[in-house]
């Protein structure tokens, strides 16, 4: 600082006592504070406060932070007056007809479309374009700058996607690595140098914005293309693994959800620790048997210990803390759901044959499943009435094995849940008749909700088939011809014991003891025979 003009003068931490007309000064013209630069003073740090400086960021505020900004006004040259320059990056832009156009990258600007049709989701990047119109329809016009830093993802407010932010602020670094990838739209792919980072980071990069649909660019989701680069042979094109290669491996390896026995002494159950950051499909199990095979790759280098760095660790400690077993197994299971059957080569001995408990050809077989089986057929096919023959003294049997009946119980549905497989029928025959009876006809969600509960009560209560072919035959008729049940207390029950010494249909109905509902009921079903 010089004292009797009040001029501060910033300089390079190396020449801290070497003054110098190229470094910035902060004057006081006028009283009021100005950064300049240069013996003439022509220029001069633009204001952060100012509509320009907040517009320029704004374009940039994705690759750069805006106080790492530095933009500049030089009244000496008219043509190109405002510059902007990234010192982090070591880049440099300037305005040229409403454009921000690179010194770095002859003939590129900044383009408006900041989307390159692939890793969407991806925030921290900056989209490139040839500023010349015949050059913007070549197919590797466009090129897209990534800086390297802490990826940080998380799924959108509406779980519809993932976004990725990369934090190059918190670690302050003078200096940013970034990568340069040409979009060729001929090829469908962002190519980039032959540096292996530069390719493993695109490759992580691809697998955290992954997507069901296809990316535009790459036709492809960001997990197969991820795949399809990780299994190349330039991923193994390489003499020695440094560090940042080694991290980046262990990220991407880390995307396939970590699989272990609970408990660990017993091989009955297993535990999986999915991200709760990333859909479930991102998170594919043929990530750690390809970053495995690199690393394996590395580790018969080690052979020749001039190849090797120090401090780079390549043993796999995952693998024994996950069971590859149970990994490589979900990856075959998994593999119906993910296009071109990733993970189908692995061979894995490990699926068993089993036969269907309703198949007659089986010697095993189970009489009550080919019941289920033969009744959610009947009501597939939702004939009108009964299927076959009943005689009504089999229908009183089973009223008066029941021993008590009782009453309509409200708020009652068809839908199927477990209770079905123990359904006590003595209890709920009058209530499953009223909503037999009130199916409308033409009604295939009723018709599909039957086919599971009668089809549930069918394999628990195998000897009660021909009750519920009447339900069925109820619950196919006109509503019209069946009879409201009677209004009964749902605690009410009858004692239907005293006619286990009678038999006879018409013994049935002359007895006045049975409400009126049961008669109308058997009158319905003797007709329909």
């Amino acid at each position: 600082m010089d004292i009797n003009s009040g001029e501060v003068e910033f300089r390079p931490l190396d020449q801290i006592w070497k003054p110098s007309s190229q470094n910035w000064r902060l004057v006081f013209p006028d009283g009021r504070p100005r950064m300049i630069h240069g013996e003439q003073g022509t220029r001069y740090l633009v204001d952060i406060r100012s509509g320009t400086f907040n517009g320029i960021a704004a374009r940039i505020r994705h690759f750069e932070y805006s106080e790492y900004l530095t933009i500049v006004y030089d009244f000496n040259n008219q043509s190109r007056p405002i510059s902007i320059e990234l010192p982090r990056f070591r880049l440099s832009f300037f305005l040229s007809e409403g454009e921000l156009e690179s010194k770095n990258m002859h003939g590129m600007v900044i383009d408006n479309n900041q989307c390159t049709g692939t890793m969407i989701g991806l925030k921290s990047q900056l989209v490139l374009r040839h500023k010349d119109a015949n050059f913007a329809s070549l197919p590797h016009s466009r090129h897209v700058l990534i800086p390297h830093g802490d990826l940080h993802f998380t799924l959108s407010p509406d779980q519809n996607h993932v976004r990725v932010h990369i934090d190059t602020r918190t670690h302050f670094m003078r200096q940013v690595t970034w990568h340069k990838y040409e979009i060729d739209s001929d090829l469908g792919l962002l190519v980039g140098n032959v540096n292996l980072t530069s390719r493993l980071y695109r490759i992580y990069l691809h697998a955290l914005c992954s997507h069901p649909l296809p990316d535009p660019l790459t036709s492809q989701t960001g997990t197969d293309h991820a795949l399809q680069e990780l299994g190349a042979a330039s991923c193994f094109s390489f003499q020695r693994l440094t560090e940042a290669d080694v991290k980046l491996l262990r990220l991407i390896e880390s995307i396939t959800p970590c699989r272990h026995y609970y408990p660990i002494h017993l091989h009955v159950m297993q535990t999986t620790e999915w991200s709760p950051h990333l859909p479930a499909l991102s998170q594919h199990g043929a990530f750690e048997p390809a970053v495995r095979s690199i690393l394996g790759y590395a580790q018969s280098l080690a052979i020749f210990p001039e190849l090797m760095d120090e401090g780079v660790e390549l043993d796999n400690r995952r693998e024994r803390a996950s069971g590859f077993f149970l990994m490589e197994r979900a990856t075959q299971r998994n593999t119906i759901y993910y296009e071109g059957g990733l993970g189908a080569e692995i061979p894995l001995d490990c699926d068993q044959r089993h036969n269907s408990r309703d198949s007659p050809h089986d010697t095993e077989h189970e009489f009550d499943g080919i019941q289920a089986l033969n009744i959610s057929r009947l009501v597939y096919s939702w004939p009108v009435g009964l299927t076959c023959h009943i005689e009504s003294s089999e229908l009183l049997d089973t009223f008066k094995d029941f021993g008590c009946m009782s009453g309509v119980i409200p708020n009652k549905t068809l839908i199927y849940t477990k209770n079905w497989l123990g359904l006590d029928l003595s209890k709920k025959w009058l209530t499953t008749y009223d909503l037999c009876r009130q199916i409308e006809q033409g009604t295939p969600m009723k018709k599909f909700m039957l086919v599971f509960s009668f089809s549930a009560l069918a394999y628990s209560m195998p000897k009660l088939w021909k009750s519920i072919r009447v339900l069925i035959a109820i619950a196919t008729m006109r509503t019209s011809l069946l009879i409201h049940p009677c209004i009964r207390p749902m605690t009410w029950q009858m004692d239907l014991t005293p006619f286990g010494h009678r038999c006879g249909v018409s013994l049935f109905l002359e007895q006045a003891i049975l409400p009126t509902i049961m008669t109308r009921v058997f009158l319905a079903v003797t007709l329909m025979m």
